[in-house]
């Protein structure tokens, strides 16, 4: 019988970017999921005492398997997990994440089949909700709320790794454009630490954004960084979608429009906006 699920971990120097114990509360979260399961750390080589500590983890904790070796980066070393992946679900959990309500992630992997779960994800001071009006210029959630069938990401060859911060949004469009069974929920079982390296390095995630966004709609990538800039597409790009069979990328190109019409009204509306501005001024 095949193992329920396989989380991956990615780590590289935690130690000494002050991350020990949130590393040790990441692997012992995962630990106290009653699913069968796996959670496999792919460390790249650590040198601050990373390593020692993942083995010490290793050793007492069931399931856990450490493998520390140089890499290319974060989705290099998640594609490891993904080839090695012996689980029917992947699940990505950062070293300074943790599953926070286990029990309503064993209940999400029994109750759901599909390819893809999808749930907010508790943040510092509140919460990330799904946004899949945003889905055509950027992600609509937070992949520490994501839980996808390990055969969905093999059949699109997994992460790609020209990019080094946004590929899970790369991946998570291209489950939505193949219109693939996506269920959403709103219980929240994960913590998303919003200090990590997709927050702290907006500007490159802005820019691969506009790459993924380019080639999704065949565009300029300046073009795409023009939309992101504004919110949203124009109505010509959003047309495909309409009757998509995803009900993400239909409610993006829907909104599109509304968006698409605040946007004409604004241009019409500022020149008299400003007239009145002028004749109030001049009776003051």
């Amino acid at each position: 019988m095949k193992m329920k699920l396989t989380c991956v971990t990615a780590t590289f120097n935690c130690i000494k970017a002050g991350n020990r114990e949130r590393l040790i509360r990441c692997v012992e979260s995962v630990a106290k999921l009653k699913t069968e399961h796996e959670h496999l750390i792919y460390d790249g080589a650590s040198t601050d005492g990373t390593v020692e500590l993942l083995r010490e983890l290793e050793a007492k904790t069931p399931g856990l398997k450490v493998v520390s070796e140089p890499d290319t980066g974060i989705y290099n070393a998640l594609n490891k997990g993904v080839r090695d992946a012996k689980g029917e679900w992947f699940y990505v959990l950062g070293a300074d994440d943790y599953v926070s309500h286990p029990e309503v992630m064993d209940a999400l992997l029994a109750e759901y089949n599909g390819d893809e779960i999808v749930t907010p994800v508790e943040i510092s001071g509140g919460f990330r909700n799904i946004e899949t009006r945003c889905i055509f210029i950027g992600t609509p959630y937070c992949h520490q709320g994501v839980i996808q069938k390990t055969a969905a990401i093999r059949r699109f060859g997994a992460f790609d790794e020209q990019y080094t911060i946004a590929s899970d949004y790369d991946l998570i469009f291209k489950f939505h454009d193949a219109g693939l069974d996506i269920r959403y929920d709103d219980r929240v079982f994960s913590y998303f630490g919003n200090d990590g390296i997709s927050s702290t390095l907006t500007k490159k995630m802005s820019a691969e954004f506009d790459k993924i966004v380019a080639a999704n709609f065949r565009i300029s990538e300046a073009h795409a960084a023009k939309m992101r800039r504004r919110g949203y597409i124009s109505i010509r790009l959003a047309q495909p979608y309409f009757p998509h069979k995803d009900m993400a990328l239909r409610n993006a190109a829907w909104n599109t429009i509304y968006e698409n019409i605040k946007g004409y009204l604004k241009i019409v509306l500022y020149p008299i906006v400003i007239a009145r501005r002028r004749i109030r001024n001049r009776k003051n």
